[in-house]
């Protein structure tokens, strides 16, 4: 894919969690002792640590050295831990490589979600507190150079709302609709602006699709999208 991506001129998006079954197997829990356990958002968490993210990152990274036309993307950045290898590799690769991350990790954090609130559970998943800040300086310090919705709504019976079931429920968060208004207010919080703003929702996201001469600002000659 990385290869056939390359020789077509387009960024090649990945899902950055790298991991084989057996590891997936040894961290599923053992609820038997605690039928509750399915319910507390931290036996989810525990069951994708950031060593996957991680492990994925370092593999793209190694794609983006060994082909030298390869544009590559990270979509949806959950683990602020890897921004020091990404801040290296943005530097090495002159431009080809990229990242986004999404509203649900700049805005919540795992302490903070609710037993059985299913409609938080994504992959990969929100961690804490202290790595959402880190999410946070990396948008400050160019590191992730956009945010996008990651929207991914289901039908309601997938979300195991009923039985808040974290284990069972769909992986995804519909978003979509509120994605904006949560992002400037965590944004307005730490003293960002509309300008940041414009930039991480607009201006990054058309320089990803390479739209620049069009899209992502508001300026004679382009696209009137308001």
């Amino acid at each position: 894919a990385a290869k056939a991506a390359a020789s077509a001129a387009v960024p090649l998006l990945v899902h950055c969690e790298l991991m084989t079954t057996a590891e997936m197997e040894a961290l599923q829990p053992d609820i038997t002792a605690d039928p509750n356990a399915s319910r507390r958002f931290a036996t989810f968490l525990a069951t994708r640590p950031p060593l996957f993210e991680r492990r994925a990152i370092e593999a793209l990274v190694g794609l983006v050295e060994e082909i030298p036309s390869l544009r590559a993307h990270v979509v949806h950045l959950s683990d602020a831990g890897s921004l020091p290898l990404l801040r290296q590799a943005k530097r090495a690769s002159g431009g080809r490589l990229s990242v986004e991350t999404c509203p649900h990790y700049l805005v919540f954090s795992a302490e903070e979600v609710p037993d059985g609130e299913t409609r938080l559970k994504c992959l990969p998943p929100i961690r804490g507190a202290a790595n959402r800040e880190g999410l946070w300086e990396g948008l400050s310090d160019g590191t992730v150079d956009l945010i996008a919705s990651d929207h991914s709504p289901c039908a309601p019976e997938l979300r195991a709302l009923s039985s808040g079931d974290f284990l069972t429920a769909w992986a995804g968060i519909s978003g979509l609709q509120s994605s904006l208004q949560a992002t400037w207010t965590a944004a307005a919080s730490r003293g960002w602006s509309l300008t940041n703003l414009s930039h991480w929702w607009s201006e990054g996201p058309s320089t990803l699709a390479g739209l620049t001469a069009r899209k992502g600002r508001i300026a004679a000659g382009m696209d009137a999208d308001l």
